[in-house]
């Protein structure tokens, strides 16, 4: 019994530090919305920003899984401080994703030059030439591709069960990216796009480079990455195991990330920008309930091998009714978006739409029921019902979108359609674990 009080209680304060670092992110992710409008002098501009990094963004997650792969198979080793089989796991990961970063910015690189990005982001060239956005987009792309090899360190920060650590990165990098926005201004608006892309590229991967170094230097300095280690059938399990969360990792891609690009080419650029301002409010919910998420899946992850399935029932308990709180607080407010946002934007506050606000109050509670269904069906590598709903949302919103954009009006349909696609997973995945756990409750007492 204390051991699982210990458990709870370990996975009770992640939860915490991740919240308190993690809330500090969030917060400066929204301060950086008013320092963007005034950094860019035309929204057009800000809205193909915005655009461009929802784009890119996708890269972060074409690790075959690797990284999530990675996190539940070094919770036992590292539980047993078993330092050999840790050195062999991360050389292996960390081998396999190099060659997948490499290929990625070669056809990246190919793609760029292929495409005519002017047409593809809906930009006329006299507002930002072919030349300037196509230098853009290689900046940022070599940057998330830069981020995407050395965000290895989070999987393994998450298996030890420091997600505060984790949490904190994206933290350090908001507030450069914000230090700079806020205080550069020299150039025209094309200029900005050039000098933004090289200061972002330098604060997402900054945080990054300096915590693998003091993680391998340190807690992990007899399991430092060596090619020499690395074992092709240890590489083929992480990838086995990493390829349900790729699927699902790649259909939830498709879901979330491709909102700005559907809108952009449906409604224009600008309404990206009108849209950042609904997401950005309501997405910090789902942010903040997400934190409580990912020090579930490790303490998950870590109960089911040891067996303590009661305790994996009470928490699923918990998670749902943490979820519903959050909920209500979505609904909450959605009614006092107005005042909030008068006093979050001042003189570029917009007129808050209530029908745009509800149809994002629906997509939060969607997410964050799919993160609470899905923080314990990851830690006890049960994904199949999770991949196959995400991929059937994956398919369906298009059309969707389509089909609203031709009947109804508002790209708040977009957001609309991603609660309505999402929606059956987190039914699905309900009945799926009420299930699995009554089985493995029959088995222990079985046993």
């Amino acid at each position: 019994m204390n051991k699982y009080m210990a458990r709870s209680k370990k996975m009770l304060r992640n939860i915490i530090l991740a919240f308190t670092v993690k809330g500090g992110a969030v917060i400066v992710g929204v301060l950086t919305v008013p320092a963007y409008m005034k950094f860019f002098s035309n929204e057009i501009v800000l809205g193909v920003w915005y655009t461009l990094l929802s784009l890119l963004t996708w890269v972060l997650n074409f690790d075959l899984g690797i990284g999530n792969g990675l996190r539940n198979l070094l919770v036992v080793p590292l539980t047993e401080k078993d330092t050999k089989r840790v050195k062999i796991l991360v050389s292996s990961g960390y081998i396999v994703v190099g060659v997948v970063s490499v290929c990625i910015l070669l056809v990246g690189i190919m793609c760029i030059y292929s495409f005519d990005l002017n047409s593809l982001m809906n930009i006329d060239s006299s507002i930002i030439s072919p030349p300037v956005l196509r230098k853009s987009f290689i900046i940022v792309l070599c940057g998330i591709i830069g981020q995407f090899f050395l965000k290895m360190i989070t999987s393994i920060l998450n298996a030890q069960e420091k997600t505060a650590v984790s949490s904190m990165l994206p933290l350090v990098s908001n507030i450069i990216v914000l230090v700079f926005v806020a205080t550069f201004a020299q150039g025209g608006d094309e200029e900005r796009l050039l000098t933004v892309s090289w200061v972002y590229i330098a604060a997402i991967n900054i945080p990054y480079v300096l915590t693998s170094i003091i993680i391998f230097s340190r807690s992990l300095r007899e399991s430092i990455p060596n090619i020499r280690c690395f074992q092709r059938e240890i590489a083929q399990k992480i990838l086995s195991l990493g390829g349900g969360f790729f699927a699902i990792q790649i259909a939830l891609l498709v879901i979330t990330v491709t909102n700005e690009f559907v809108i952009t080419r449906l409604y224009g650029a600008d309404k990206v920008v009108e849209y950042q301002v609904y997401n950005k409010v309501f997405y910090t919910v789902v942010t903040l309930f997400s934190l409580i998420t990912n020090p579930v899946w490790s303490s998950i992850t870590v109960a089911y091998c040891e067996r303590r399935i009661s305790w994996i029932d009470k928490t699923y308990k918990y998670m749902l009714g943490l979820a519903g709180l959050a909920s209500i607080f979505a609904i909450a407010l959605a009614l006092m978006l107005q005042p909030i946002v008068d006093l979050w934007l001042r003189d570029q506050a917009m007129r808050i739409d209530l029908h745009k606000s509800m149809a994002f109050v629906l997509y939060s509670v969607v997410l964050m029921f799919c993160y609470a269904e899905s923080s314990i069906a990851n830690g006890m590598s049960k994904l199949k019902h999770q991949m196959r709903c995400y991929i059937f949302a994956a398919c369906v919103k298009f059309p969707l979108c389509y089909l609203f954009y031709r009947t109804l009006s508002g790209w708040e349909t977009i957001v609309l359609a991603n609660g309505l696609a999402l929606l059956p997973y987190v039914f699905i995945q309900h009945f799926a674990i009420k299930n699995d756990i009554s089985k493995e409750l029959d088995k222990t007492t079985q046993e």
